[in-house]
């Protein structure tokens, strides 16, 4: 699957991205207005209006669209997205395959280790639990461990509470009904309390274990979107519990819905 957004790999320190076209950029800033547009289009003005792009490439980018029937003009005078775009939307892939998801968020793991020093991992939901299929590990001497192909339940644990959240009912509904094991203190055994746990984390779209599987250990988690905005991965980072908690947490979640968002966009969701 080929996507615009830039990879770890192609953006600096500071985040802005490298190796890129500056009039392909100008396209897609031009067929994102005309997109929110209405059916009779948008005259040039107010593309350029929008944009800020200056008229002459703004005019050059909009004749070289039409010639290639990706915009066409409207009936009274302006510009709108073209038919083209129905045939090439009709060969996109839709379905993407466990490794082909691994593969794009592969780089983002490595960077959000990088930028926390923590393990962080992609799991997604098989069989009624949260598998483990992408981790890169902390460097550090003493970190929170995993590894791919480990299996949790859903009632505790970040990315296991919300891959539970956003799961479909009847996924729910079994988990519910089962004996939800209690395995420290914390964790939620009482079906009334994880479901209001769960409606938290489908209204934040964040989700955090404070020591539902270990008190020691510490987690959070984000949401994967694909192209229809269902959630079908969760992107999560442990770390150990201790005195400067709260600043790890708050780094970590900046970090996680960072790559949460541009993992989604990467996939078509446009939410």
């Amino acid at each position: 699957m080929r996507t615009s957004d830039p990879t770890p790999s192609d953006e600096t320190d500071d985040g802005q991205a490298t190796h890129r076209i500056p009039v392909i950029d100008k396209m897609v800033e031009i067929l994102k207005v005309l997109e929110e547009a209405t059916d009779k289009g948008m005259n040039i003005g107010a593309i350029i209006a929008s944009t800020h792009i200056p008229r002459s490439t703004v005019y050059r980018v909009l004749n070289t669209l039409a010639d290639h029937g990706i915009i066409a003009r409207s009936g009274s005078g302006g510009y709108a997205l073209g038919f083209r775009l129905i045939s090439l939307a009709a060969a996109v892939r839709t379905e993407l395959s466990e490794q082909e998801l691994i593969a794009i968020v592969q780089p983002f793991l490595v960077r959000i280790a990088a930028q926390t020093g923590e393990t962080c991992k992609l799991s997604m939901l098989k069989d009624d639990h949260a598998a483990v299929v992408a981790v890169v590990q902390s460097e550090k001497a003493m970190a929170p461990s995993s590894r791919v192909g480990s299996r949790f339940d859903l009632h505790a644990g970040a990315a296991s509470k919300l891959l539970l959240a956003f799961a479909d009912v009847a996924v729910q509904q079994r988990t519910m009904k089962a004996a939800l094991h209690r395995y420290t203190e914390r964790t939620m055994i009482d079906p009334s309390v994880l479901d209001a746990e769960l409606a938290l984390i489908r209204k934040e779209e964040i989700s955090h274990d404070r020591g539902e599987w270990n008190t020691a250990v510490h987690a959070i988690a984000t949401p994967v979107r694909d192209h229809a905005g269902d959630v079908i991965a969760a992107l999560s980072v442990t770390y150990f519990s201790g005195p400067e908690e709260e600043a790890m947490a708050a780094q970590v979640e900046t970090a996680l819905r960072a790559a949460s968002a541009k993992v989604s966009a990467a996939l078509g969701y446009r939410g």
